[in-house]
């Protein structure tokens, strides 16, 4: 599944806005918007909290164990 349907997914599923998924993701509403549009890409690491935050939502199995926990390690160092 491609991030953009994942995104899409996640604002249907959660009834977010535009503008409180970007918060959720840590990036602007400029930036969501750019991505959903097609007019950019998301980094390695916002597409890993996209996926990471399309489970949660939406409730697929799809995120890599390995990356899983790579996310929950950077997670903890911001902390």
């Amino acid at each position: 599944m491609s991030y953009i349907a994942q995104l899409r997914s996640i604002l249907k599923a959660a009834g977010w806005s535009q503008e409180q998924l970007a918060h959720q993701l840590f990036v602007s509403f400029p930036t969501l918007n750019a991505w959903l549009n097609e007019r950019a890409k998301p980094r390695p690491k916002s597409l890993l909290n996209i996926e990471k935050l399309y489970v949660d939502i939406v409730g697929a199995e799809r995120v890599d164990a390995t990356e899983l926990e790579e996310w929950k390690y950077e997670r903890c160092r911001k902390v």
